[in-house]
Parts: structure tokens; sequence; C-alpha cells
């Protein structure tokens, strides 16, 4: 399978792309700052790009057949209006024009969800 993970980069990123790696899935992770990643393998391919950038997420997803965002903030609890607008502009893409899956984490909930967390955490 081709795999497309976002913010591959991270703590959590890395351990998928590793996993997915072991199970033998081509990968290519979409990354901003590429030496953060620190991993080497024939099937993985790196993508330099911001996900606040429309024309970088929709290229980046064409020709994969599942899209996975780890995407976080490196405060808790902060808005982050690149990783915000990112996140939309993968579900237009994949919308769009396929792949059939995306799988999306989330550290706390998203959108109404977040009511959900109680009135410390839900906003």
């Amino acid at each position: 399978m081709r795999l497309l993970i976002f913010g591959a980069s991270g703590a959590t990123g890395r351990a998928l792309v590793s996993a997915a790696l072991a199970k033998g899935h081509m990968v290519a992770a979409f990354v901003r700052t590429p030496g953060k990643l620190a991993i080497s393998h024939e099937h993985l391919s790196l993508l330099v790009g911001d996900v606040a950038d429309r024309q970088a997420v929709e290229g980046a997803i064409a020709g994969h057949d599942a899209v996975l965002s780890c995407l976080g903030v490196g405060v808790p609890l902060k808005h982050d209006a690149a990783v915000i607008a990112g996140i939309g502009f993968m579900i237009e893409a994949v919308q769009r024009s396929g792949p059939a899956r995306l799988i999306y984490l989330s550290f706390l909930g998203v959108r109404d969800s977040r009511r959900q967390l109680g009135p410390l955490l839900g906003g």
C-alpha cells in the first residue's frame, strides 16, 4: 500500500512511519523539517512542504492509497492556524481526487467532540 503520512517527523509520526515500513508499505513522509525524521529506508520518500500550502498538500496526496495525519502542535491545547488549515486542505483533496482512506489522529477531540471533554478542556 502507498501511504502518505503528514506530521511524520513528530514522535507519533516517526512511530507510524517505522511501523508502516516494517509492514512493507511504501511510505511518503510529508515534513517541514526533513532532518527531524531521522529514518532512512528504501521504501521511504520525503516530501518537504508546509501543510498550510494548499497546492503542496494536494500535490502530495495524489497517487496514494491512504493518507494518515499525525499533525500536532508543540504546545498542548494551543490552536495552530496552519495545522487547522492543513487538515482542511487534506479533507478537500481527498474528497476531490481520493484516496478512499483518510485517518486523522487527534490529541483531544475534533469539532463537536471537544464539548465532551468538559469545561476545562472542551472550550
